[in-house]
């Protein structure tokens, strides 16, 4: 599979944006809600 100029699809772009959106939010709260606990 050659890479082309193909033009990608509004779906397409949707869901990449959506998953890195999803994978953005998913670490962020993680570390937020998770802090180091030293005891």
């Amino acid at each position: 599979m050659s890479k082309k100029e193909t033009p990608k699809p509004a779906i397409v772009k949707t869901i990449v944006s959506g998953v890195k959106i999803g994978l953005g939010r998913a670490s962020l709260p993680t570390t937020n809600l998770k802090p180091p606990k030293k005891g």
